[in-house]
């Protein structure tokens, strides 16, 4: 029987010891909430004055939050307990789709406090499955990816219009990928961790979120992520830190556990297509500002990522010129 940490957290009254993280990566003492984390309303009229705001947070943070996006209350709210109904299933049921120990595959020498599952996002393929369970579960579902593909890709043609990309530059044969992160309550979560810290080998990564579990790295300290009733948190990936020359960050984050209450997180990640070439937009490179970074297939750049065992830093370095 597959290990889930959802068939038997409940019953367990201390952490596992190949849960327990190493000593360096603990959570530590408490970290403070970011009260700095710009909150974006994409409701106005200002189509100036959002795209500045939105660059600014890109730039400065690599991540804020946005409201008023245009996504249902009550499909949001629909889909978050449609997932939090799927982790409640029977051990068999889940066990047809969990992905176990996705994150052990990058770290063998411990475990992430999560289950996690994946669902395809290739509405347009004939092959494309759904859960039977829970009931309604494509309809809520289906309708939640195509509009989150649709924030996502709002939220690109703002950031490119304040760099002022070209239509080619912006054209980047976009991927989309849905993973849930299930976070049962945690014996101990000084000991343990539902993500290591890591920047997203994505162009764009949306999280809807409704239990406090994200942590932010800022100028050398963590910060938390207070969630935000309907909001989604909006983080930029290695990818286009890449795409934009460096002048924006992908940011460093990581999700902490809790004791008291579990926590289930959406996240979308908005991709490019594995043949696509990444390199600084020819918008952003001239004589006085020259490329960064390599010119390299998205594929080679996973390879590299994963094979790096998700480090940032090795990573980049490896692609900088």
């Amino acid at each position: 029987m597959a290990n889930f940490i959802s068939n038997w957290s409940s019953k367990a009254e201390s952490l596992p010891e190949d849960y327990v993280v190493p000593t360096k990566l603990r959570p530590g003492t408490p970290a403070p909430i970011f009260k700095d984390i710009p909150v974006i309303d994409l409701g106005g009229d200002d189509r100036v004055g959002i795209v500045q705001k939105v660059l600014k947070a890109a730039r400065d943070f690599g991540m804020f939050q946005v409201i008023n996006h245009g996504i249902s209350e009550s499909l949001m709210f629909d889909t978050v307990r449609v997932f939090k109904e799927f982790f409640g299933m029977p051990v068999e049921e889940k066990e047809k789709v969990l992905l176990e120990d996705y994150w052990r595959l990058l770290f063998s020498d411990f475990k992430y406090w999560k289950d996690t599952l994946h669902i395809p996002c290739d509405l347009r393929s004939q092959t494309q499955t759904w859960s039977e369970k829970p009931q309604k579960y494509r309809e809520i579902i289906e309708p939640y990816i195509i509009e989150v593909r649709k924030l996502g890709m709002r939220i690109l043609d703002l950031i490119y219009d304040g760099l002022n990309f070209s239509k080619k530059d912006s054209n980047d044969e976009t991927t989309q990928a849905l993973l849930i992160n299930h976070y049962p309550v945690c014996p101990d979560p000084s000991l343990a961790l539902g993500a290591c810290h890591h920047c997203d080998p994505h162009i764009l990564t949306l999280l809807q979120q409704d239990v406090y579990g994200l942590q932010l790295l800022k100028d050398g300290e963590w910060f938390g992520i207070e969630p935000i009733p309907n909001a989604f948190v909006i983080n930029t990936g290695i990818l286009l830190e890449i795409i934009s020359n460096g002048i924006l960050k992908s940011a460093m984050h990581r999700a902490i556990t809790n004791s008291t209450s579990s926590r289930t997180s959406i996240v979308t990640f908005i991709g490019s297509n594995p043949e696509r070439t990444i390199e600084p937009s020819s918008s952003l490179v001239s004589p006085q500002t020259p490329p960064l970074f390599k010119s390299f297939k998205c594929k080679d750049f996973h390879e590299i990522f994963f094979s790096k065992t998700v480090d940032y830093e090795a990573t980049m370095e490896h692609f900088k010129l």
